[in-house]
């Protein structure tokens, strides 16, 4: 009975099996993370001497790379960046469309992607706690470096400007995610012993 089961959850088309059961868990992976992040989005500061502000999207999008894989990860920010481009206000600050990307922010939100590959890259080879934090810490790396290059090349004067605006007022509060993400992230698998 069981062979059963497995064999009509496999579809093969050509040389290609399909697993549906792979492909559920996948997709809801997936939508899972880029709701998260939408969520994390309305979790936001402004800052009145920046167009940039603390949002909590950092903790979702280096989450979904830790819990979804690198892979899967990447593909729910990306999801999340195509949903905020087709008009659904999902960006902080209920912001959507086009003018998102190309606004001052828009080189963090690329960052997410990126983010979230890395730390499903990083994350899973950490060996305690210490080495957790390091991988977590890394994959924020991409979205300042991105949203940094974004505001020297087009929205201020000098790569000092950009940094004062883009990457010094976040240093703190990416430290404070980055130390939630490993404690939700290690609870998690305490919890479900893995």
């Amino acid at each position: 009975m069981k062979n059963r089961t497995s064999q009509l959850s496999i579809t093969k088309i050509g040389m290609i099996e399909i697993s549906w059961g792979r492909v559920i868990r996948s997709a809801a992976w997936i939508t899972g993370f880029a709701f998260l992040t939408a969520f994390a989005a309305n979790l936001y500061i402004p800052l009145p001497f920046t167009p940039v502000p603390i949002t909590g999207q950092l903790l979702a999008v280096i989450l979904a790379g830790a819990f979804a894989g690198s892979g899967r990860g990447a593909v729910s920010q990306a999801l999340y960046l195509m949903m905020g481009e087709s008009g659904v206000p999902v960006f902080s600050s209920s912001v959507a469309g086009f003018g998102a990307i190309v606004g001052p922010t828009g080189g963090y939100l690329i960052g997410f992607v990126v983010a979230a590959y890395v730390a499903g890259m990083l994350v899973p080879r950490a060996k305690n706690l210490g080495t957790m934090w390091l991988a977590f810490a890394a994959a924020t790396l991409p979205v300042l470096l991105l949203g940094f290059v974004h505001l020297a090349a087009f929205y201020t004067s000098s790569v000092q400007q950009a940094f004062m605006m883009g990457v010094a007022p976040f240093i703190i509060g990416d430290i404070v995610k980055v130390s939630l993400a490993v404690g939700v992230f290690a609870g998690a698998k305490r919890l479900l012993g893995k």
